[in-house]
């Protein structure tokens, strides 16, 4: 990847949007968080009606978590309802963004609810499981947080090393350093402003 390529896409995807495609893909293929440019590009395409059904569930998704990200939870809902028409409420995928834009608009007993419904069909649901520990993290209960944490690593790990998986168990702990920052926030920031 180079960033003159990324420079290169984003100026084709500013001339014209509607072909911001390949920018978006660039972004996707090479881990880029740029959730500010993924709303609103993929929300162009989406509105464009141009993007193929194969391609446009997961652009949904994008915008969805991008949009969450970007603390814009009518776009995400908006797209999650497109989402939901097509899938269904019972899917666990369109649950778990349900649960996301919930959390964002910080309804607690609600989120934990459909985590919890997730849990109860696929215990071993580490999207769920990974949610709660945010959750935990937005609510500033951090021996539970702790506690969920070491729970999740246990079921991971335990895994993943039984199979001498080791790039994957090295993954399932860099994941959960991924976890949204305003949640990690609360164990970092607690007692001071910042760490200067």
């Amino acid at each position: 990847m180079s960033s003159e390529q990324l420079e290169q896409l984003r100026k084709e995807a500013e001339k014209n949007p509607k072909k911001s495609w390949r920018y978006l893909q660039f972004l996707e293929d090479n881990n880029l968080d740029k959730p500010k440019e993924v709303t609103h590009y993929g929300k162009i395409l989406l509105d464009s009606k141009n993007v193929p059904a194969n391609k446009r569930w997961r652009l949904l998704e994008r915008v969805v978590i991008s949009a969450l990200q970007c603390h814009k939870t009518s776009v995400a809902t908006e797209c999650l309802n497109e989402l939901s028409q097509s899938f269904g409420e019972d899917s666990k995928r369109i649950k778990l963004l349900r649960g996301m834009i919930l959390e964002k608009q910080e309804e607690w007993n609600k989120t934990e609810h459909i985590y919890n419904l997730i849990l109860k069909e696929d215990n071993n649901n580490t999207g769920a499981l990974k949610r709660k520990i945010a959750l935990l993290i937005s609510q500033r209960n951090e021996k539970a947080a702790i506690h969920k944490l070491n729970e999740y690593l246990s079921l991971v790990d335990a895994f993943d090393l039984k199979q001498h998986n080791y790039e994957l168990a090295k993954f399932a702990c860099e994941e959960l350093l991924m976890l949204p920052t305003q949640s990690l926030n609360f164990f970092f920031f607690k007692k001071k402003k910042s760490w200067f």
